[in-house]
């Protein structure tokens, strides 16, 4: 059995660049790219369906809502996840602002010491020099 699914998007865009005569599949294989799968992986088969009694519908509906109620619990335990996750963010992101006031801080003192330091640097200099030129005069 067969199925054939494909983007019509993708075949708008091959008759915009299909040439005369030009086999519009090939053209939809060169611009969009076709992939082939079993059918069975979506669900097609070469048997139809056994068709279905009230015991075997019922069946099929109790597994259903098992199923749904399954599913149910899951997503109820990873919406608890993600507010986990989003507190987490939060104290990640509160950290990170108190981190980069201290990195502000740092710095301006680190800029403060430089400014102190080439002060300093300056002044003994200064000094030097002076010291340096009253005794080469006297």
């Amino acid at each position: 059995m067969a199925a054939r699914l494909e983007r019509t998007s993708a075949f708008a865009r091959a008759r915009l660049v299909a040439a005369d005569g030009e086999d519009l599949d090939d053209v939809v294989d060169e611009v969009s790219g076709v992939s082939w799968v079993e059918g069975e992986t979506y669900g097609f088969t070469t048997s139809p369906a056994a068709p279905q009694g009230r015991r075997t519908a019922h069946r099929a509906r109790l597994e259903a809502e098992a199923e749904a109620a399954r599913l149910a619990k899951e997503a109820e335990r990873l919406r608890a996840q993600v507010a986990k996750w989003r507190e987490e963010a939060g104290r990640w992101r509160r950290s990170t602002v108190e981190l980069r006031r201290e990195v502000g801080a740092l710095r301006r003192q680190l800029a403060a010491a430089n400014r102190a330091q080439q002060g300093l640097r300056t002044l003994v200099s200064t000094t030097m020099k002076r010291a340096l030129r009253k005794r080469l005069r006297d």
